[in-house]
């Protein structure tokens, strides 16, 4: 019976899924912070993407630096 109630009383491993529980959840927040942000810098960089246009150096133009809208190869 004393060993029952010693067994009852440790809280070590209580505390430890505690931290486990607290890993989880930061590491949960993280990871939707992340992909929020992701995919908002992904936006921006594809709308940067389709103003700047591209030197693409081809047969007739190389080295001219004529600009060419468009995705590069």
């Amino acid at each position: 019976m004393i060993s029952f109630k010693n067994f009852l009383a440790n809280e070590s491993g209580s505390t430890a899924v505690e931290y486990g529980l607290i890993i989880a959840l930061i590491a949960a927040v993280s990871i939707a912070t992340i992909k929020s942000v992701g995919s908002h810098l992904a936006l921006h960089w594809t709308r940067i993407d389709s103003v700047i246009p591209y030197t693409v150096p081809g047969p007739g133009n190389a080295g001219s630096g004529t600009a060419t809208s468009g995705t590069a190869p």
